[in-house]
């Protein structure tokens, strides 16, 4: 199952802000935040490319959404991702941009 979601440049941006995050936080034991962890490195990887793309064409300044597909657990482990770790954002328009953005996901998710 997909899910499919438009995201504005100011998303992509913050959510590979989000996620540059993940590589300072301390290691885990437990199984489920190991589980959550390695979606997120997959779902880096996607969104590390979507931002590269956008900084080589030019297009950041650009208004149209980008469609962005992403496998059902993909979208899950984001939504747990921004869930866990938006207290770590001090920057209240990317802190509004992640909170927008989990709710879409949730209502995606249902």
């Amino acid at each position: 199952m997909k899910i499919e979601i438009k995201l504005s440049n100011d998303q992509i941006m913050a959510i590979c802000k989000l996620l540059d995050l993940l590589e300072h936080l301390t290691p885990t034991t437990k199984p489920e935040d190991k589980l959550i962890r390695s979606i997120a490195f997959e779902v880096w990887d996607k969104f590390q490319t979507i931002k590269k793309k956008l900084v080589k064409s030019h297009d950041l300044f650009d208004s149209k959404k980008k469609k962005v597909t992403l496998k059902y657990y993909e979208a899950y482990g984001l939504l747990k991702i921004i869930r866990e770790t938006i207290p770590l954002i001090y920057d209240q328009y990317n802190h509004a941009i992640l909170c927008k953005l989990s709710n879409e996901l949730d209502q995606k998710l249902s």
